[in-house]
């Protein structure tokens, strides 16, 4: 997030005061971030679904017990 913001100010700072490219809009695809976030959020969640489940299989006793 922080990344993004920074990108977004930086990106705004070279459109606003360029003066090389002539006149430009400025516009931040609110609807492409906001899927690229649902995405990797997604992304994510389906990632470590399956390691939790196979954690809340093994007993904790026996977890302790495993050195490999």
């Amino acid at each position: 997030m922080i990344g993004v913001s920074l990108a977004l100010v930086t990106l705004y700072s070279i459109v606003a005061g360029g003066e090389a490219f002539g006149p430009l809009a400025f516009t931040v695809p609110i609807l492409t971030l906001a899927a690229l976030l649902v995405g990797t959020i997604a992304a994510s969640l389906l990632a470590t679904v399956g390691p939790a489940l196979s954690a809340t299989k093994t007993r904790p006793a026996v977890a302790l017990r495993i050195t490999d």
